[in-house]
């Protein structure tokens, strides 16, 4: 058990072929302490920001087992409503739900947590 619960993630692509809309809200649950992570309906996210040259190891942004994880991590990063620890850490929790293996989990969590601290000075 992963000790999330969420919802069918629903949405379409722009004509950018760069954004992902959501056409509802989406919403991930940790269990144990029944906190919520929302993205709202009209969220744009643009998947994973996975640097063109690690893409062959890491995937696509799109991919999808990396596009709930990506939505809700898009969303807080751009709104800072939850600390960068939490918002990474449940990045890594749905990646972890959705059956990223351990290596490639870890390698996008530490590289979104070292891109956040040079795009997002002063964020705690």
């Amino acid at each position: 058990m992963s000790g999330l619960a969420y919802n069918q993630l629903s949405g379409n692509w722009l004509s950018d072929n760069i954004h992902f809309k959501l056409d509802r809200d989406f919403t991930v649950t940790e269990i144990k302490t029944g906190r919520k992570w929302t993205a709202p309906r009209g969220y744009k996210s643009d998947g994973t920001s996975t640097p063109g040259w690690a893409q062959p190891l890491i995937g696509g942004k799109f991919r999808p087992d990396f596009i709930e994880a990506a939505v809700i991590h898009d969303y807080y990063c751009e709104t800072k409503e939850r600390t960068q620890k939490d918002t990474h850490k449940i990045f890594a929790l749905i990646l972890k739900a959705e059956g990223v293996p351990w290596w490639k989990r870890t390698l996008m969590h530490q590289a979104v947590k070292v891109y956040n601290k040079f795009k997002n000075w002063g964020w705690k």
